[in-house]
Protein backbone atom coordinates (compact mmCIF):
# COMPACT_ATOMS: atom_id res chain seq x y z
CA UNK A 1 0.00 0.00 0.00
CA UNK A 2 1.66 3.28 -0.90
CA UNK A 3 2.14 5.69 1.82
CA UNK A 4 1.05 8.40 2.07
CA UNK A 5 2.26 11.30 4.52
CA UNK A 6 -0.95 13.32 4.81
CA UNK A 7 -3.03 9.87 5.11
CA UNK A 8 -4.04 9.12 8.77
CA UNK A 9 -3.10 5.68 10.52
CA UNK A 10 -6.74 4.88 10.55
CA UNK A 11 -7.17 5.94 6.91
CA UNK A 12 -4.27 4.34 6.33
CA UNK A 13 -5.41 0.56 7.77
CA UNK A 14 -8.73 0.68 6.12
CA UNK A 15 -7.12 0.93 2.67
CA UNK A 16 -4.93 -2.29 3.68
CA UNK A 17 -8.18 -3.55 5.29
CA UNK A 18 -10.07 -3.32 1.53
CA UNK A 19 -6.92 -4.24 -0.60
CA UNK A 20 -6.77 -7.46 1.35
CA UNK A 21 -10.32 -8.36 0.77
CA UNK A 22 -10.29 -7.34 -2.76
CA UNK A 23 -7.47 -9.71 -3.13
CA UNK A 24 -8.22 -12.38 -0.55
CA UNK A 25 -12.63 -12.66 -0.89
CA UNK A 26 -12.50 -11.89 -4.77
CA UNK A 27 -13.89 -15.66 -5.03
CA UNK A 28 -17.36 -13.43 -3.86
CA UNK A 29 -17.26 -11.66 -7.18
CA UNK A 30 -15.32 -14.26 -9.17
CA UNK A 31 -18.21 -16.81 -8.67
CA UNK A 32 -21.22 -14.21 -8.93
CA UNK A 33 -19.55 -11.80 -11.35
CA UNK A 34 -16.99 -13.30 -13.39
CA UNK A 35 -13.77 -11.59 -12.86
CA UNK A 36 -11.13 -14.00 -12.64
CA UNK A 37 -9.35 -13.52 -9.02
CA UNK A 38 -6.84 -11.79 -7.72
CA UNK A 39 -5.29 -14.58 -5.60
CA UNK A 40 -3.76 -17.49 -7.11
CA UNK A 41 -5.16 -19.21 -3.84
CA UNK A 42 -8.60 -18.39 -5.02
CA UNK A 43 -8.06 -19.03 -8.32
CA UNK A 44 -7.47 -22.84 -7.53
CA UNK A 45 -9.80 -23.01 -5.29
CA UNK A 46 -13.09 -25.61 -6.16
CA UNK A 47 -15.48 -23.20 -5.09
CA UNK A 48 -14.44 -21.19 -7.88
CA UNK A 49 -13.49 -24.24 -10.75
CA UNK A 50 -17.35 -25.80 -9.52
CA UNK A 51 -18.93 -22.40 -10.29
CA UNK A 52 -20.94 -22.43 -13.15
CA UNK A 53 -19.52 -19.34 -14.22
CA UNK A 54 -16.26 -21.14 -14.34
CA UNK A 55 -18.05 -23.10 -17.53
CA UNK A 56 -19.29 -20.50 -18.94
CA UNK A 57 -16.81 -18.03 -19.35
CA UNK A 58 -13.78 -18.08 -16.53
CA UNK A 59 -12.51 -21.06 -18.23
CA UNK A 60 -11.19 -19.22 -20.93
CA UNK A 61 -10.31 -16.28 -19.21
CA UNK A 62 -7.61 -17.87 -17.06
CA UNK A 63 -7.11 -19.98 -20.02
CA UNK A 64 -6.30 -16.35 -22.28
CA UNK A 65 -4.63 -15.17 -19.13
CA UNK A 66 -2.15 -17.80 -18.56
CA UNK A 67 -1.19 -17.78 -22.70
CA UNK A 68 -0.31 -13.72 -22.37
CA UNK A 69 -2.91 -13.65 -25.12
CA UNK A 70 -5.36 -10.61 -22.98
CA UNK A 71 -5.94 -7.49 -25.34
CA UNK A 72 -6.14 -3.89 -23.36
CA UNK A 73 -8.58 -1.20 -25.04
CA UNK A 74 -5.16 1.31 -26.61
CA UNK A 75 -4.27 4.15 -24.98
CA UNK A 76 -5.01 7.27 -26.86
CA UNK A 77 -6.23 10.91 -26.36
CA UNK A 78 -9.88 10.26 -27.89
CA UNK A 79 -9.64 7.37 -25.27
CA UNK A 80 -13.25 8.89 -23.58
CA UNK A 81 -14.75 9.02 -27.10
CA UNK A 82 -14.25 5.42 -27.82
CA UNK A 83 -14.56 3.75 -24.45
CA UNK A 84 -18.05 4.87 -23.80
CA UNK A 85 -19.65 3.29 -27.13
CA UNK A 86 -17.80 -0.15 -25.78
CA UNK A 87 -19.04 0.02 -22.42
CA UNK A 88 -22.36 0.84 -23.51
CA UNK A 89 -22.69 -2.14 -26.21
CA UNK A 90 -21.37 -4.60 -23.76
CA UNK A 91 -24.42 -3.47 -21.34
CA UNK A 92 -26.94 -4.03 -23.91
CA UNK A 93 -25.49 -7.32 -25.00
CA UNK A 94 -25.28 -8.87 -20.81
CA UNK A 95 -28.70 -6.78 -20.69
CA UNK A 96 -29.33 -9.73 -23.50
CA UNK A 97 -31.05 -5.87 -25.58
CA UNK A 98 -28.95 -6.96 -28.43
CA UNK A 99 -26.70 -10.14 -29.96
CA UNK A 100 -23.45 -9.87 -29.08
CA UNK A 101 -22.40 -9.74 -33.22
CA UNK A 102 -24.76 -6.25 -33.16
CA UNK A 103 -23.07 -5.13 -29.99
CA UNK A 104 -19.86 -5.88 -31.43
CA UNK A 105 -20.23 -4.13 -35.11
CA UNK A 106 -21.46 -1.23 -33.09
CA UNK A 107 -18.44 -0.87 -30.59
CA UNK A 108 -16.34 -1.63 -33.43
CA UNK A 109 -18.00 1.29 -35.99
CA UNK A 110 -17.39 4.06 -33.11
CA UNK A 111 -13.43 2.71 -32.22
CA UNK A 112 -12.51 2.61 -35.76
CA UNK A 113 -14.55 6.11 -36.45
CA UNK A 114 -12.27 7.29 -33.20
CA UNK A 115 -9.42 5.97 -34.09
CA UNK A 116 -9.01 7.23 -37.79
Amino acid sequence: MPLNPDRDDATQQAAIEAAQWLTQESNVWGTKAGHLPASESLLEANELRDSDVWDKTLSTFYEMADNDELAYVPRTETVDAYQEPIYENLSEIYSQNISLEEGIKKAAEVVNRELQ
